[in-house]
């Protein structure tokens, strides 16, 4: 199944405000107490650098299993940390998903610096300990989800169209229950600092990959004034899932950027922050 989310019309913009104003649009739940279990080691292997190789677990401990959201920040591959994310990590959380907010290598001046595939392969790592792991944290390793905004968009994309990544881990695309990105990179062409040569970038692109393997169902959301092309990119990629068996939707949001779509997310009657929890309750 291949559609496009229901354009927002003037009246439902007037109802979120009203429902912002008094505090009952989607995202707000009785106050909950957030467990975050930090710094845990997700790779000790070979090449394992201390910084990157850890993620956080954010949860309500009460005894529940929950589904799982695995998010991966942006920063251009070259910068970015997860602690920037906290408020998703607490947003999320509180409304029922156990959340993991994970690093990954950098292409940097760190001791730890990489190139493709150094990325998507720790991302891979984490989603792997994750799905070994989270049970022990009250996920649900047959309900784990993938998000991630800009390069983290890029990355969850790709782990979840290429499958040598997670084959990589004994694991596949079909232990992803859902990719959720937002204002992703889909063709990282001309990012040779990155990625390397010419044949390395269209390797490293998520849009020559569709159809490698049967994809999960995707929601690909992108800002009104997003960076660059990344709007035209989205709605390509999108345009490349038509005729497969899977589902996939596309959201545009007005007024946003490449920032705010992200930033805003935790806001009482959040756009963005509807839509996702929309996809993840359906999935």
């Amino acid at each position: 199944m291949l559609a496009t989310l229901p354009r927002r019309t003037p009246a439902l913009a007037w109802l979120l405000a009203i429902l912002c104003l008094l505090g009952l649009g989607a995202g707000q739940t009785p106050a909950q107490d957030v467990v975050v279990d930090r710094d845990i080691i997700y790779y000790d292997g070979e090449e394992f650098y201390a910084p990157r190789h850890i993620l956080d677990v954010y949860r309500i401990d009460d005894g529940e299993v929950r589904p799982v959201l695995i998010f991966i920040h942006g920063g251009g591959w070259t910068s970015g940390n997860k602690s920037q994310f906290v408020y998703l990590g607490n947003f999320f959380a509180s409304q029922g998903y156990v959340t993991v907010l994970a690093n990954y290598r950098l292409t940097d001046n760190s001791p730890g610096r990489v190139m493709h595939p150094g990325h998507v392969t720790d991302v891979a790592r984490a989603f792997a300990w994750t799905y070994a792991n989270i049970a022990d944290y009250g996920g649900d390793p047959g309900k784990i989800f993938v998000s991630g905004h800009s390069a983290g968009g890029h990355l969850v994309s790709l782990l979840a169209v290429d499958p040598r990544y997670l084959a990589d881990q004994g694991l596949s695309p079909d232990n992803i229950a859902g990719v959720l990105s937002v204002s992703g990179v889909y063709d990282v062409r001309g990012i040779a600092n990155v990625f390397g040569d010419a044949t390395q970038q269209r390797d490293a692109s998520p849009q020559f990959h569709v159809g490698d393997a049967q994809p999960p169902p995707f929601l690909v959301l992108y800002a009104e004034f997003d960076l660059g092309n990344l709007g035209q990119q989205a709605q390509t990629f999108f345009g490349l899932l038509d005729g497969l068996p899977a589902e996939a939707y596309l959201d545009e949001f007005p007024g946003r950027n490449h920032g705010t779509i992200i930033t805003r997310i935790a806001n009482p009657g959040d756009e963005v922050a509807e839509t996702m929890l929309w996809f993840l309750a359906d999935h």
